[in-house]
């Protein structure tokens, strides 16, 4: 007779991660950095929370994984019922009885601790559970540094997982009627959703005391969107409120919709090679000639 399999996943110590990240001397963000997560995960971990996972399959093997990194131990890490233990006592006490299988033995130990044989069955479930984890982590790291390869070789930008939601058109730049701020042409709107994509962090230095400030004294569209269209081949930063950081690389004529939260810090060394819009209405030229700049809405 065979010991019942336990499928059931330990709760979380959540105070535990949080006071040995605390320890190390990382905030959530750095944290989930580290390990290409969000910092909504390590939040979600520390707080005991299901939301964000796929299962609770997904959110304990994404806290073995933290608690790997911070040298947390299972211990600490998880809290687990002696429910778990009771169950494989029972199960140990069917094996004790069942007497089908196996002739009777002459020698035969009737005093067997029957709890030794429930903690020895939980014991090796959990080494077994560690390897198929190990493995999982083998094959999603594989997998990672193929994608890796194929966005260098192909151009594309990689980061950690974000809420950006980028479009690239190419078109011709709208005529545009200068004022003291802004103009009366409007933004083009992306006419589909493009697939996300990974920011990275801050990779832009800029100084708070240096921005340039412009408020859209006359919106009329969202302020959840920039958008840029290259009038020559440039790179410029997008950093929303959320210090989500977007790099945007256009060739001559190539346009893109960063998605985010007000305000955005654009950051570039000419951004006059670009037609900015925001809520509805494009930067001037005598706003571009700054190479920081921050868009409130208005």
């Amino acid at each position: 007779m065979h010991l019942k399999k336990n499928t059931s996943f330990p709760e979380l110590n959540g105070e535990a991660f949080r006071k040995a990240r605390e320890v190390a001397g990382l905030s959530e963000l750095e944290l989930a950095n580290t390990l290409c997560l969000s910092a909504k995960h390590i939040k979600h971990i520390e707080d005991n929370n299901l939301a964000i996972f796929f299962s609770l399959a997904h959110r304990y093997q994404v806290a073995k994984k933290i608690a790997a990194h911070l040298n947390l131990s299972d211990e600490n890490a998880f809290i687990i019922k002696r429910s778990v233990i009771a169950e494989n006592t029972q199960a140990a006490d069917a094996c004790l009885n069942d007497t089908s299988e196996e002739p009777e033995a002459e020698h035969l130990n009737t005093n067997i601790d029957k709890q030794d044989i429930a903690l020895t069955s939980f014991s090796r479930h959990k080494k077994k559970g560690l390897l198929i984890n190990r493995s999982q982590e083998l094959v999603f790291t594989l997998l990672a540094i193929g994608v890796g390869y194929l966005v260098v070789a192909f151009g594309g930008n990689f980061g950690k997982l974000t809420r950006e939601s980028a479009t690239e058109i190419t078109q011709t730049p709208a005529e545009v009627i200068e004022g003291s701020g802004a103009s009366t042409s409007e933004a083009p709107t992306p006419d589909q959703k493009s697939l996300s994509t990974q920011a990275t962090s801050n990779p832009c230095e800029y100084s708070k005391d240096n921005l340039y400030s412009y408020i859209n004294s006359a919106p009329d569209k969202p302020a959840n969107y920039v958008h840029l269209i290259a009038k020559g081949d440039d790179s410029v930063c997008i950093i929303d409120s959320e210090n989500i950081v977007t790099n945007v690389n256009l060739k001559h004529g190539a346009a893109k919709t960063v998605n985010g939260k007000a305000p955005f810090i654009i950051v570039g060394k000419d951004l006059s090679k670009f037609d900015i819009f925001f809520q509805g209405s494009k930067l001037n030229n005598s706003i571009l000639q700054n190479h920081q700049i921050k868009l409130s809405p208005g």
